[in-house]
């Protein structure tokens, strides 16, 4: 993760800080996986910034160090209303407005759902990280200037998870919540086809070529 995507650095510092936390509070030991998984995401970040510097120490510091992390955390432009005549970023609303609609609009809230139950029942410690994994993406992507669809997409893969084990968990709304999850389906498939008709039929907000750089 930390030579593909640099921003994939917020689940590895969430769910490792979890795992340690937990393990510390509860046991008075370090986990393994927290440990391994912080070295691990340390190493490859290593790597990328020796090559960064190796190619063009002075691109790499300006381009990626300045521009792609300094520059989104600095917290400017924290807003609730649009504003696209001053911001290049959408709201916090209209990012997950954008989002629901790009993931048929019913995937969202069940994913959120699921993930707070998870976290009220921590003893389940694969849905809790999960859970953890989706949340710390979603509130360092709506706060910071990552604010972008395409890096909450980086929250995806927990979000189907923790969807489809609440589901199975829970057998009185297993029938509505894959009915739910079936219509989502349709309704991404839906947004497939027009895609593949026209590709700009996909809005998608926030390029990051016109952020006043």
């Amino acid at each position: 993760m930390a030579v593909m995507d640099h921003k994939t650095v917020i689940f590895a510092a969430a769910v490792a800080t979890w795992l340690l936390g937990r393990s510390i509070v509860l046991h008075r030991r370090l986990d393994p996986r927290g440990v391994a998984l912080a070295a691990g995401f340390a190493a490859g970040t290593a790597a990328w910034w020796a090559y960064g510097f190796w190619v063009d120490a002075h691109v790499f510091v300006e381009d990626h160090l300045r521009r792609h992390i300094a520059h989104r955390l600095l917290l400017n432009d924290v807003r609730l209303l649009s504003d696209p005549a001053h911001h290049y970023a959408p709201s916090i609303p209209e990012l997950w407005i954008e989002f629901a609609r790009h993931t048929g609009w019913v995937l969202v809230p069940l994913a959120a759902a699921a993930a707070v139950l998870a976290l009220l029942r921590p003893a389940d410690d694969a849905r809790a990280i999960l859970a953890v994994w989706f949340l710390s993406g979603a509130v360092a992507y709506s706060l910071t200037d990552w604010r972008q669809t395409k890096h909450l997409m980086n929250g995806l893969a927990p979000m189907v998870v923790l969807v489809a084990a609440w589901l199975v968990s829970r057998e009185r709304l297993r029938a509505a919540g894959i009915a739910l999850a079936g219509a989502a389906l349709v309704l991404c498939l839906r947004t497939d086809v027009h895609l593949v008709r026209d590709f700009s039929s996909l809005r998608v907000s926030g390029a990051s070529d016109v952020d006043g750089w």
